[in-house]
């Protein structure tokens, strides 16, 4: 049997893909979950219930990028 190494790293790569994309679903679903509770325990209307949403994606993304360099 000849190894093909690229078929390991296309796998490797769809995990990846798999991985990130229930991460991402997930951390909206929790959002929307918390929304409610969000908005009654620290008074918040819609805009600064999105704020607050865009904040934390943000904080996710470049948070964790500024931390590798």
């Amino acid at each position: 049997m000849t190894r093909r190494p690229w078929l390991a790293r296309k796998w490797k790569i769809c995990g990846l893909l798999f991985l990130a994309t229930t991460l991402n679903y997930l951390d909206r679903q929790t959002l929307s979950i918390l929304a409610p509770i969000l908005r009654e325990d620290m008074h918040l209307n819609n805009e600064r219930l999105g704020w607050l949403a865009r904040f934390s994606i943000g904080h996710i993304c470049g948070g964790r990028s500024a931390c590798w360099g």
